[in-house]
Order: C-alpha cells, then sequence, then structure tokens
C-alpha cells in the first residue's frame, strides 16, 4: 500500500529511514512508493535557492516521475515545468527530447535518471539550457552517467550542502536503523562557460 509522501526535515526523514528498516526495508518501502529521492525540506530549500541564484528564466524538469520533487520545489515559489512519459495532471506527458525542444529552457532539473540513458547528454548538447542541476546516484566506483563529465564547455561542481541533506532510495545507516548515514544521492550544478566573441 503506498501512502501519501510528504515534505519532512531532515532528522524527521532519517527517523523515517529507521522505522522503515524495523520493517520490510527502507529500499522496499521506496519503492513500494515509487520514491527515487526523499523531498527534505532542507534539500528542496537549498534545489530551489540554487535555481533562483542562476537567474534562470525558464526551468525545466526531465524525467519527473510522479512529481514529488518538481511540486515540492513548486511549492517554494519557484516556476518550474514537470515533463515525463507519465499519465499524471502535474505533469507535462513529454519525453525529453520534446520536453527541449517545446520549452527551449535555461535550466534544467533532473533527479535520478537512468544512468545508462542519453538524457543527460540531451540536455547539455542543447543549445538553450545554461544550467543543469542534477542529481544522481553515486557509489564506489561510479558517480552517474560516465559521458556527462566529457563536455568541455561545461563545468560543474557538487552542491555539498545538498548533498549533505540527499537521502535516497540506496541510503542506509551504518548500523541497519541507526548510527551513520551513508548517502548515495548527490547534487551536482553544470554550468555552459559562454564564449567571449
Amino acid at each position: 500500500m503506498t501512502e501519501s509522501i510528504q515534505t519532512l526535515s531532515y532528522k524527521e526523514t532519517i527517523d523515517k529511514l529507521a522505522l522503515e528498516e524495523k520493517s520490510e526495508g527502507w529500499l522496499s518501502w521506496c519503492e513500494e512508493n515509487q520514491l527515487f529521492q526523499y523531498p527534505v525540506t532542507e534539500w528542496i530549500e537549498i534545489i530551489s535557492n540554487i535555481i533562483k541564484k542562476t537567474g534562470s528564466k525558464k526551468n525545466l524538469e526531465i524525467a519527473s516521475g510522479n512529481g514529488i520533487i518538481g511540486n515540492a520545489i513548486r511549492d517554494t515559489g519557484v516556476p518550474i515545468v514537470l515533463s515525463d512519459l507519465i499519465n499524471n495532471k502535474s505533469i507535462e506527458n513529454l519525453d525529453a527530447t520534446r520536453a527541449l525542444k517545446k520549452y527551449n529552457p535555461d535550466l534544467v532539473f533532473t533527479c535520478w535518471t537512468p544512468y545508462d540513458s542519453d538524457i543527460d547528454c540531451l540536455i547539455l548538447n542543447h543549445p538553450t539550457v545554461t544550467w543543469y542541476l542534477t542529481v544522481m546516484q553515486t557509489g564506489p566506483g561510479f558517480v552517474g552517467n560516465e559521458l556527462i563529465w566529457n563536455f568541455p564547455e561545461w563545468k560543474f561542481r557538487e552542491i555539498q550542502t545538498a548533498s549533505k541533506f540527499s537521502v535516497s532510495r540506496t541510503d542506509f545507516l551504518t548500523k541497519v536503523d541507526h548510527g551513520e548515514h551513508i548517502i548515495h544521492g548527490k547534487t551536482f550544478l553544470f554550468t555552459r562557460e559562454m564564449e567571449n566573441n
């Protein structure tokens, strides 16, 4: 049975993770609720502030899934169009190529796109995109899609303040239902370096 996902503070989210680990497990709960990233209050605020600081006018989320993260960002006052191949009133039914073509965004946000898809490359190659804010799975030996680190006109940096409050489906506590929080969802901001003419 799925439950209504509410934005929670980081502490409350870790308590939720610990509680689910005492039951069927955090990953199982996330899978049942179709959740890759939990909408942690502090994390959503940091993501929203990053978008605001860029000064972008046209924001687009690609691969919005069930819209939980995108709608939480909207709730902070950041205008953002949500898109995915899904039947949901708050999400425009568009794949990445059509969403980019229709909206020609300044900034694109993604959260846990499949690492073996071409979505990241489509975004980084789209001429109107100046900022790409992405949350990706990290782990031993990998960080997201290996192709995205090879675009010379783009610089990138990890948003460590966001990563600190990130809680994803693959996170865990070192002692099963307590202990240190091991984080596997990291946030990166890619910025296109403009040519000086």
